[in-house]
């Protein structure tokens, strides 16, 4: 869903269209990531090889973009238990939000992605980053590393 404007702009789109493509491009990638998986572990007899799909669906950055492109994303996100709850039910795949949680879109939202994360046991994992970026990432690894350091110098010495 994320990093769409040139492809809209190619195409004459609006932003919001683009990222709504993306949005169906992401479920066609779903069953075609279960059928290769189902297709792969059916022929060898194994744990299918790709257990685990991780989409980059909206950056730090991306709260930058004007409000209806941050709205129209915020709303496919809102839609997801609707359009792929029974998908990810009926086949167990565990989805988990990674990121900063305390830009949770909706309650409901959150409901959603808290009873997949928790009560999924199959042998397939979504992970779906939202507002996720190197510069949050890093930064309280930096810190807890800035004070572990002198504890391994002292000891080291």
């Amino acid at each position: 869903m994320d990093g769409n404007g040139c492809w809209a702009t190619r195409r004459g789109m609006s932003r919001s269209e683009s990222h709504a493509a993306g949005y169906k491009a992401c479920h066609r990638l779903f069953d075609w990531w279960l059928e290769l998986s189902e297709a792969v572990d059916a022929f060898r007899g194994t744990p299918p090889p790709a257990r685990y799909m991780t989409l980059y669906t909206f950056s730090t950055d991306n709260w930058l973009r004007p409000v209806a492109e941050v709205d129209a994303i915020l709303g496919l996100l809102d839609r997801q238990e609707e359009d792929c709850g029974e998908f990810f039910r009926r086949r167990r795949i565990r989805v988990r939000l990674l990121g900063n949680r305390s830009h949770l879109l909706s309650p409901q939202l959150g409901a959603f992605l808290r009873e997949l994360d928790e009560s999924a046991s199959g042998l397939y994992t979504i992970n779906i980053c939202f507002s996720y970026g190197s510069r949050d990432e890093s930064s309280p690894n930096a810190v807890a590393g800035k004070t572990a350091v002198p504890e391994r110098c002292a000891q080291a010495a």
